[in-house]
């Protein structure tokens, strides 16, 4: 319940990445230990409600790049060029600031949080009551940095191309990055020749977290703000990561139309299924023994969208058993949308 320890807990054990927008909420970000600035602002916000401290979100632009050194320990970039690209390419909103014909700074969008604790005794301990003031805080961009290391073998003759399609011809338990490690430690077996002693481990780029232990609240933020552009008490909903699940028919009929924000979703089974129109339909089906023994031409069926088994989304009209109905998933973050 300490606002010191809150905050030192959160800067050291969640990982950082970066994206833009709320994409896992509190509670995913603490089960995963990682996320991006909104994912670790929303995590300390809760956490430091549940101890009794007011907090809220702080949304801004502010001055990234003090220096080339600070952007490798914090990204593990060492070309300014490529930093600005790298901040495009995650969808985070960025401005390059030139001057003398060189990168000066990178000014990017941010979250961060404030909460109000007492501060005038011993810098947010808690010792006493006295002095409480709103404190900007900030985890992400960690203060220490991260140490990297490179890996020294490149598989530069690995046929990558040809994995995503093979991975998805089939059913497979395993995830695509431990199917991949697969294919990797088969293709190092059979070039020993090339890699006398290589292992996966070892083509891998890691980076670990440098702890900062400060047992106070810190005066200040870690970075030059540029400008404040909003405060809210809650994660506004333009930030926030959203699938949306939309049914028609073959003739574009609307079937189901539902949204939810992705953090909702994650670490969840989503599966699509179908459930009897009406009662009648299901006392049909009972009495063949079930939908597999049910004629086709019998009973009339409504699509549906199940969230770990529960029904998340069903279908205002039914469909004949085997009739062609289409599913658009819709994944939309602050940056943009992508349509499956």
């Amino acid at each position: 319940w300490n606002p010191v320890e809150i905050y030192e807990w959160v800067k050291n054990n969640i990982d950082t990445e970066w994206y833009w927008g709320c994409m896992k909420g509190a509670i995913e970000t603490l089960r995963q230990k990682r996320g991006n600035d909104s994912d670790q602002a929303a995590l300390l916000v809760a956490l430091m409600r549940a101890a009794g401290f007011p907090a809220r979100y702080v949304r801004g632009v502010i001055g990234f790049f003090p220096g080339i050194e600070h952007a490798r320990h914090l990204i593990g970039i060492v070309d300014p060029q490529e930093l600005a690209a790298f901040f495009q390419k995650a969808g985070i909103p960025c401005e390059t600031v030139v001057a003398g014909g060189r990168i000066a700074d990178i000014h990017i969008e941010h979250i961060w949080v404030e909460v109000q604790v007492p501060y005038a005794n011993y810098r947010g301990t808690v010792i006493d009551e006295h002095g409480k003031s709103w404190l900007g805080l900030d985890t992400a961009l960690k203060p220490a940095g991260y140490q990297w290391t490179a890996p020294e073998t490149a598989l530069d003759d690995f046929p990558w191309t040809g994995i995503r399609g093979d991975y998805l011809e089939n059913v497979r338990e395993e995830t695509l990055t431990g199917y991949l490690r697969g294919r990797i430690e088969d293709y190092l077996d059979d070039h020993r020749d090339l890699y006398p002693e290589a292992g996966y481990n070892d083509l891998l780029k890691t980076r670990t977290l440098n702890p900062e232990i400060l047992k106070i609240l810190p005066a200040s933020l870690q970075f030059r703000q540029i400008a404040v552009t909003g405060e809210y008490t809650r994660m506004p909903d333009a930030l926030v990561h959203t699938v949306r699940f939309t049914g028609r028919t073959a003739a574009g009929n609307l079937l189901f139309d539902e949204a939810l924000p992705a953090y909702r979703l994650s670490s969840r089974q989503v599966a699509l299924g179908a459930e009897p129109e009406t009662v009648e339909d299901q006392e049909t089906i009972n009495a063949y023994g079930g939908l597999g023994n049910t004629p086709a031409y019998l009973v009339r069926l409504r699509p549906s969208i199940r969230l770990d088994g529960d029904r998340l989304a069903a279908a205002s009209d039914g469909l004949p058993m085997g009739d062609v109905f289409l599913l658009k998933v819709t994944l939309a973050s602050p940056a943009g949308e992508a349509v499956f």
